[in-house]
């Protein structure tokens, strides 16, 4: 009898220790299980679903060593709440509050955020690395029904975000001359490979973007994205995350906007 006693206390306390494993080991978060993960899947939340919709939100383009604030938006599955793992392969990634923690260079999160307005959000910061290149940034995510268990749970990748890193004198602006007139100027050289330079004019002060298409029409990066005061202006654009072909760069300020064409030849 003590015998049996023993072995049933014992498979108890084995199944509880499992249970716990399991549960804080998954309602505290992952790492390594983005694209660029060994393991990549949230595979203990059910499985991959088209439904669940992660997306990456923030800038295209960073100077070396600036940070910007991005955000993981989580939408579609079961959506109670939903968690999260976020790396990068260069730069550095921070947390802004307590809904993400960082392990080793990743972040997850800490525990299931709930849904606010069908989507969940998490904030983090991204700082750029000291040398000039593309970093990759990607995430996964899961969409959760909190009912206690993974049974019903889904997840699913975010797109890769490619993010242009150039030198901090990238973007420089002459006031030595005030233009009279919005343009905006043919890049040089033209082709090229993999660098290039835009310059284009502004007549007035505004929110200025920046940003080049593939002959699709999608976006492929953005170089600017900023408040600029009337001036000239000269931006490098890196084109080493780009393939051989022609591609379209748009300038717009307050309403206006000039189109031009370059080639990328590798």
């Amino acid at each position: 009898m003590f015998k049996k006693r023993t072995l049933l206390t014992t498979m108890v306390i084995i199944a509880f220790l499992s249970w716990a494993m399991i549960v804080f080991a998954y309602s505290t978060g992952k790492t390594g299980n983005t694209s660029l993960g060994a393991a990549p899947g949230c595979t203990c939340h059910g499985a991959q679903a088209s439904a669940v919709n992660v997306q990456i939100s923030g800038p295209d383009t960073l100077k070396v060593n600036d940070s910007a604030t991005y955000q993981i938006i989580i939408t579609g599955g079961p959506l109670s709440g939903g968690g999260v793992n976020i790396a990068a392969n260069g730069g550095n990634l921070a947390v802004l509050n307590n809904a993400l923690q960082k392990s080793g260079l990743e972040l997850t999160h800490t525990s299931p955020a709930s849904a606010v307005e069908g989507k969940v959000t998490f904030e983090f910061e991204f700082t750029a690395p000291a040398g000039e290149g593309s970093v990759t940034l990607a995430a996964v995510g899961n969409s959760v029904n909190l009912n206690g268990g993974s049974s019903g749970d889904a997840w699913n990748f975010a797109p890769d975000k490619f993010i242009s890193v150039v030198a901090a004198t990238a973007i420089a602006g002459d006031l030595g001359s005030i233009p009279s007139h919005f343009s905006l100027g043919q890049n040089y050289p033209n082709p090229f490979n993999p660098l290039t330079t835009i310059p284009y004019q502004l007549d007035g002060p505004g929110s200025v973007d920046l940003s080049v298409y593939n002959m699709l029409g999608q976006k492929m990066m953005t170089l600017v994205n900023d408040y600029q005061n009337r001036g000239n202006y000269n931006v490098t654009l890196d084109a080493s995350s780009l393939e051989s072909g022609t591609y379209m760069y748009r300038l717009t300020l307050n309403g206006q906007s000039q189109t031009k064409r370059l080639l990328v030849i590798k």
